[in-house]
C-alpha cells in the first residue's frame, strides 16, 4: 500500500494567516478599550501589532505542546459555553430586560428554537470528554483572571481622568 507524503507548505501557511490575522483580534479590543492597551501598540516602522502577534505566537507555541485533538476539543468546548450558550442566554436576558427594545428580526416560536440549541450546545459539552472539558474550563477561569485584572486597571484609569474633568469611557482618555 502506497503511503501519502504530506507537504508541510499548506500547512504552514495556514498556520501563519491564521495567526497574523487573529492578532487583530487583542489589536482591535485594546484599540477599543476592551483590552489591555499594550496591545493597541503598533510597530514604530513596519506598522503592525506586534504585540498582539507576540501574544498569538505564544498562545500558540503554548498549545503546540499538546496533541491536535486536545487543542481542539479545548478550543471547542470554550467557544460552546462562552459564544454559543452565552449568546442564547444573552439573546433571553435580552429580551426579557427590554422588551420594547426595537429588534431587525423575529424568532418564529421564541423561545423554542433558542431552548432546543440550548439542549444541544450542552449535549456537545457533555460528550466532550473530562480533558478538554478541564482545559476549555482552565481557559475561561485564565480569561476571567485576565477581565478582573483589566477592569481594576481601566477602573483606576477612569477613577483618576475624573478628578481632572476628562472623558475616558472607550478606554481612549484624551
Amino acid at each position: 500500500m502506497r503511503q501519502h507524503r504530506t507537504r508541510p507548505e499548506p500547512a504552514s501557511g495556514s498556520v501563519f494567516a491564521i495567526l497574523l490575522s487573529y492578532s487583530r483580534i487583542p489589536y482591535a479590543a485594546a484599540r477599543d478599550g476592551c483590552f489591555f492597551p499594550v496591545f493597541a501598540r503598533l510597530h514604530p516602522t513596519q506598522h503592525f501589532p506586534h504585540y498582539a502577534l507576540r501574544l498569538m505566537g505564544g498562545i500558540t507555541i503554548i498549545c503546540g505542546f499538546f496533541p491536535l485533538a486536545l487543542v481542539v476539543e479545548a478550543a471547542l468546548t470554550t467557544r460552546i459555553v462562552v459564544q454559543f450558550m452565552g449568546q442564547i442566554a444573552a439573546g433571553m436576558i435580552l429580551r426579557r430586560r427590554a422588551p420594547d427594545m426595537p429588534r431587525p428580526y423575529r424568532m418564529w416560536l421564541y423561545p423554542s428554537p433558542s431552548l432546543i440549541a440550548l439542549v444541544g450546545w450542552c449535549f456537545v459539552l457533555a460528550t466532550s470528554g473530562a480533558t478538554p472539558l478541564l482545559v476549555g474550563l482552565l481557559s475561561i477561569v485564565l480569561g476571567i483572571i485576565g477581565f478582573l485584572i483589566l477592569a481594576r486597571f481601566t477602573l483606576r484609569r477612569r477613577v483618576s481622568t475624573a478628578s481632572y474633568g476628562m472623558s475616558c469611557s472607550t478606554g481612549n482618555c484624551s
